[in-house]
């Protein structure tokens, strides 16, 4: 009888421990972000979710949801092995619809190739969702106001992950050896949303020799410089790693002639 009660004990913590082991097992995985509060002014962070989406067997589902915190940080912690992305929305009730993802591939859709894949255990930041208005970005299209010519009266764009000056002039052109711009100089200060990558890309038409600069916060130190001699369009300064509440100066100047150009400053 006793041989008989010690068996079927066995056979039952037998029973459980495979029970238990075909269980998911919960990992440290993680995935830490930012939405980006400022394109909308309106809206409080209880306005807003933001998911953690799994993609399986050619779908995808959202499997956890939170409110980013007062600067529009968010984090998921503590979910298994397996392929997911991020996705935010304001809420439903909310005026006016938010939508916004992270899109790894840059091509306007979020799918599975935008995902993170964790196969082992993994800690991921810099997770960041820009907020689109149905595909409208709505801090992106700014006009050059001047004056904006030193350091001291830049053009200031403030918080900001994405803004592109549509139509900007200088008005005159010249250089003097080694290092003196004679003609207009136009200057643009902004502060990072969030550590990331910055990438500013310059482009006009015409036949000036446009040059780019990027300097500290003060417009002292210059960071990078991007001269080329002659008409060539686009230059860029690419992959520069910054970091949350750095923040910059861009500068555009012509060494030979008036220009009108387009400025994009995006960090990813």
């Amino acid at each position: 009888m006793r041989k008989t009660i010690i068996y079927v004990i066995a056979l039952f913590l037998l029973a459980l421990a495979c029970s238990e082991s075909t269980e998911p097992t919960m990992t440290e995985n993680s995935i830490e972000g930012a939405v980006n509060l400022d394109e909308l002014s309106w809206a409080s962070t209880s306005d807003i979710l933001v998911y953690l989406v799994e993609f399986e067997g050619g779908g995808m589902a959202r499997v956890d949801s939170v409110h980013p915190e007062y600067d529009g940080r968010y984090e998921f912690s503590g979910f298994d092995f397996g392929v997911y992305g991020i996705e935010a929305e304001t809420v439903p009730g909310a005026t006016m619809h938010y939508y916004g993802f992270r899109d790894g591939d840059y091509d306007g859709v979020f799918e599975q190739t935008d995902a993170l894949y964790f196969s082992s255990f993994a800690h991921i930041d810099c997770f960041n969702v820009p907020m689109y208005e149905y595909g409208y970005v709505p801090d992106t299209i700014e006009f050059e106001s001047e004056p904006n010519d030193d350091a001291g009266n830049a053009q200031d764009f403030g918080i900001m992950h994405l803004v592109h000056i549509s139509g900007g002039y200088l008005e005159s052109g010249g250089f003097e050896y080694p290092d003196n711009y004679t003609g207009d100089r136009d200057l643009y200060k902004f502060e990072c949303i969030w550590d990331g990558y910055l990438e500013i890309v310059l482009s006009w038409t015409g036949g000036a020799d446009l040059d780019l600069f990027l300097w500290d916060r003060y417009g002292i130190d210059i960071i990078e410089q991007v001269n080329i001699s002659g008409d060539y369009s686009p230059i860029s300064i690419f992959g520069r790693s910054v970091y949350r509440h750095d923040e910059y100066i861009v500068g555009v100047m012509s060494a030979d002639d008036p220009a009108t150009y387009d400025l994009s400053i995006r960090i990813r």
